[in-house]
């Protein structure tokens, strides 16, 4: 039984953006509860994946993602693998920055890399079965899209996978800078406390941890005696931290409503204001880098998407991007920010 903390009341089933210049009768935004059940923060309901992940959005890789990126192809280069198999990692960006040569599998429901000599790409929807006699499984920001983390561990030591390497968000700083860390993509609350909590409870061990900033923690896990030693841990602390965050919301909009203007970021953070009572009567566009999402109409909105460089001198932008913000607003400089 789940008891339900906050309500959400136009979640997008995906986040991307449409070419058609009218919403089609599959956009659909949904209400959407913060529960908890058995010590889990989640969402609910839970979304089939082919009605969330319609295409590859994550393509823009700014100067935090870079970084980002490199250190995490070090921090797995640093774990010696033989060969790498590797979930969701479509874009190529640790592939790229990984300077061993290695066998190295990278399967994606929309992969925008092409397999070469040193490189095997699997355009498929991820089945358990891919990992037979792959030791090491690398992930980065996968993580957090499963609903299911102890079947996923456990079905990863049943195919005998002794290393699985993940960067995952900092939900909680990202909270606390007020971004959204739970939706569609992301339906459960993943912190430090929960990763440890998993580990005992299905034979996993954290070998190595590093902290990226506040944007990222990456994990080595490796198989281990099952401890059962945590069975619950407080979370009293994520409660307060996500009540916050609501609470921003809420006033943040009550601010915005006086104001027409540019909200930069074709994603969530959009939606929860929006949920929260903004208006799209207040909103002249969404602004991205990301030259896909461009030109284009947000997901279940009649709200349509701009390149940063096409809106007039001295327009008045929202920039609410979390850890994002302050590299966003330092590349638009000619702009008014509220």
């Amino acid at each position: 039984m789940s008891n339900i903390l906050f309500q959400i009341n136009k979640l997008p089933l995906s986040i991307c953006t449409r070419a058609t210049s009218k919403i089609q009768s599959s956009e659909k935004l949904i209400q959407a509860n913060i529960c908890i059940n058995d010590n889990k923060i989640h969402l609910l309901p839970i979304i089939p994946e082919e009605d969330v992940y319609l295409e590859q959005h994550n393509v823009s890789e700014g100067p935090t993602w870079q970084n980002h990126n490199k250190l995490f192809a070090q921090f797995v280069k640093n774990t010696t693998p033989t060969k790498v198999f590797e979930i969701a990692g479509g874009s190529g960006n640790i592939f790229r920055r990984y300077t061993d040569i290695i066998p190295w599998t990278i399967l994606d429901l929309n992969p925008t890399i092409k397999s070469n000599s040193n490189l095997n790409v699997l355009c498929k929807k991820f089945a358990y079965s891919d990992l037979n006699n792959c030791e090491t499984v690398v992930a980065s920001h996968f993580f957090e899209h499963i609903a299911n983390h102890e079947e996923f561990l456990l079905e990863l030591k049943e195919k005998n996978v002794k290393n699985f390497i993940i960067s995952i968000p900092n939900m909680l700083e990202y909270l606390k800078c007020n971004f959204p860390a739970l939706h569609f993509e992301h339906p459960v609350l993943v912190t430090n406390n929960y990763i440890n909590f998993l580990c005992n409870k299905t034979g996993w061990r954290v070998v190595r941890k590093q902290h990226y900033k506040k944007h990222s923690i990456f994990y080595h896990l490796q198989t281990a005696k099952k401890e059962h030693s945590l069975e619950k841990y407080s979370i009293d602390n994520d409660i307060s931290i996500l009540t916050s965050f609501f609470t921003y919301i809420n006033n943040r909009v009550n601010f915005l409503q006086k104001y027409k203007f540019y909200f930069f970021g074709a994603h969530f953070p959009l939606y929860y204001f929006l949920s929260a009572g903004l208006s799209e009567k207040n909103i002249l566009g969404v602004i991205d880098n990301d030259p896909k999402k461009q030109n284009k109409r947000m997901y279940g909105l009649n709200i349509f998407t701009h390149n940063p460089t096409d809106i007039p001198t001295g327009s008045i932008v929202c920039v609410d991007m979390g850890p994002y913000t302050n590299e966003i607003k330092q590349n638009l400089p000619e702009h008014s920010f509220i």
